[in-house]
């Protein structure tokens, strides 16, 4: 079983799995046979993997579905949720409390270099290049900001003609020092995840007068970012 994190708390609930477990390993473990659509290994694999956490709080996988947009829902349920997979891991995110949630988890890469244009503003660019002493710094920055704002895409729920470069993110420099010193190791990474210390950093997101709160935990090669709005 690759369940690295559960934790329900009063606002959001959330469950982090690693899959390590092949799609029909996973497939098993659901109280009932579903079938998925794709015939991908990978897609497979985050297909059941996310139906696998929805069933760690007593929810029947079964009720999952999709507006034609592709966001997330439960049918006939007060829960909300958000989901988010990135290579190995698998996440949902849930809350009776809050509809505007939002989830991400990014693996830090050479790639976001590449991207960056398409969901950095010009003066978040200008910080990042201003702060970041290294390439690794910049990387790490770079995941926060990309997983950040995916998170509140996600949270704002389907508003239309949104883009990633319309969110914009405060940070100060304790902020930045926070995720250019990240703590933990590549070795440590399983055991930080399970010890669940909390948020490693806390930001607000901003899209006109919104305001979102994003917390982060920020490991080896990966940032997981939960976003709720402030209804």
């Amino acid at each position: 079983m690759s369940l690295l994190l559960k934790k329900e708390e009063s606002t959001y609930s959330y469950a982090l799995w690693r899959m390590e477990e092949s799609a029909s390993a996973l497939a098993a473990m659901l109280p009932s046979a579903m079938d998925c659509p794709s015939v991908a290994e990978s897609r497979r694999r985050e297909f059941y993997a996310i139906r696998v956490l929805i069933r760690q709080f007593g929810i029947d996988p079964g009720l999952l579905a999709h507006y034609p947009s592709g966001r997330p829902f439960l049918q006939d349920s007060d829960w909300h949720l958000s989901l988010s997979h990135c290579r190995d891991y698998a996440v949902v995110l849930l809350s009776r409390k809050y509809r505007h949630i939002g989830v991400d988890i990014e693996a830090v890469s050479e790639r976001m270099l590449t991207v960056s244009p398409r969901f950095l503003q010009e003066r978040e660019q200008a910080q990042i290049e201003a702060l970041a002493s290294d390439r690794a710094g910049h990387l790490r920055l770079l995941g926060c900001y990309w997983s950040g704002k995916e998170a509140m895409f996600k949270a704002l729920c389907d508003e239309p003609e949104t883009y990633l470069q319309d969110l914009y993110i405060e940070t100060s420099p304790e902020a930045y020092h926070q995720i250019l010193c990240p703590q933990g190791s590549a070795q440590a990474e399983q055991a930080d995840w399970q010890q669940d210390l909390g948020a490693d950093l806390e930001l607000n997101g901003r899209y006109r007068e919104q305001t979102f709160h994003l917390n982060y935990r920020l490991r080896a090669g990966h940032v997981l970012c939960f976003c709720r709005g402030r209804d």
